[in-house]
């Protein structure tokens, strides 16, 4: 029960190391203090090996030198983690705390009463820093409720999506016209498709038109 009740610690305090200075300070304060009575205490995370998974190693690191609590990242190819998971809870060996897995899971894992319903946790003012806010700092409540909730109970909250398909306007990307005045305001080539960020930025600037003005010329 310990290590479950700091999972919400290591969700709200996470997030917290990236706001701004003065609010990093007053969560580095409160942690400090709701992280005493766990102090030595040891959260073991497994969950796909992809780039979020790895910023949240990197960030565990500081969090462990304000509370005292070490997390233990362990990335996996999805398969695994599912096995390895169900594996433990089945066996109860009490081998993980914290897992990354997809949506379609969270069903069965609580009908097989593996799974404690997030809001309990996250009402415990003890654990909970008072400035993290679940729908603002997270996600809305339907995205919420789309993703990680299961008979009207929260049990987690989304980490990463994958995004399958780019679908762009060729004939768009490809206007003689509009190509130009991609060039001249960028100074690069209109991509067709974007693939960077950097990319996917500079053209959605480019093509928000005013109401009523076309594209394409």
């Amino acid at each position: 029960m310990k290590n479950a009740l700091l999972v919400v610690i290591v969700l709200s305090v996470l997030f917290a190391f990236t706001s701004a200075a003065v609010a990093e300070s007053e969560a580095d304060k409160w942690l400090r203090e709701a992280a005493k009575p766990y102090k030595g205490t040891t959260i073991n995370v497994i969950g796909e090996a992809l780039p979020p998974l790895d910023s949240l190693a990197k960030q565990s690191s500081e969090f462990t030198k304000i509370s005292g609590i070490k997390v233990n990242v362990e990335p996996r190819d999805m398969d695994s983690v599912k096995q390895k998971v169900t594996a433990d809870f089945v066996a109860n060996t009490h081998m993980y705390d914290v897992f990354m897995n997809y949506f379609s899971w969270v069903a069965a894992m609580v009908d097989n009463d593996w799974l404690i319903p997030l809001e309990d946790f996250i009402a415990n003012k003890k654990i909970t820093d008072p400035s993290f806010d679940l729908k603002k700092d997270i996600s809305n409540q339907e995205w919420l409720n789309t993703m990680a909730a299961y008979k009207g109970k929260l049990y987690g909250v989304p980490f990463t999506v994958h995004t399958i398909f780019l679908y762009w306007r060729w004939d768009l990307y490809e206007h003689p016209e509009e190509r130009n005045k991609f060039k001249a305001k960028y100074g690069y080539d209109l991509p067709s498709p974007p693939v960077t960020m950097d990319q996917m930025r500079d053209c959605a600037e480019f093509f928000t038109r005013k109401k009523r003005r076309n594209n394409g010329g």
